[in-house]
């Protein structure tokens, strides 16, 4: 993959550099879970470009005022995923076992055996206002 697609604040270092994999998605992932425990991006800017530089930096915070109610273990959950190097970056299998995620699943155990050879693709038709899913297996 190689074209600059994505949503600023969620968009990973790798995609800017215009060569990533699907490693990516972890990095937004990550950003999610940030946003979801405090309230904000952790990667943030006046305008998009701003936001991107940030992006690469890869530099954020836990500020104490947000995150002293959050767990260690969410804590570490999202710095293995907001790695800049997505070769250092936990796989979505090793997110899914993370213990902080562990935790809040239950005794609901997560299957080895998930195919992980298709992405979602939503496609949004202007003519009938309406969004499509396809699935797209990677070859």
């Amino acid at each position: 993959m190689n074209n600059v697609v994505g949503t600023p604040y969620y968009i990973a270092p790798e995609v800017l550099r215009k060569s990533y994999t699907k490693s990516a998605d972890l990095w937004s992932v990550g950003v999610i879970a940030y946003i979801l425990l405090c309230g904000y991006p952790p990667f943030n800017g006046e305008d998009n470009n701003a936001v991107y530089d940030a992006v690469r930096r890869g530099r954020y915070s836990f500020p104490s005022a947000e995150w002293s109610g959050t767990s260690r273990e969410s804590r570490h959950f999202i710095r293995c995923l907001l790695q800049k190097d997505p070769q250092k970056r936990m796989s979505a299998m090793q997110a899914l076992k993370h213990p902080w995620i562990v935790k809040h699943v239950g005794n609901k155990e997560i299957e080895d055996n998930r195919q992980d050879s298709a992405s979602v693709e939503v496609v949004y038709d202007q003519q009938s206002e309406r969004e499509s899913v396809i699935m797209i297996a990677d070859s």
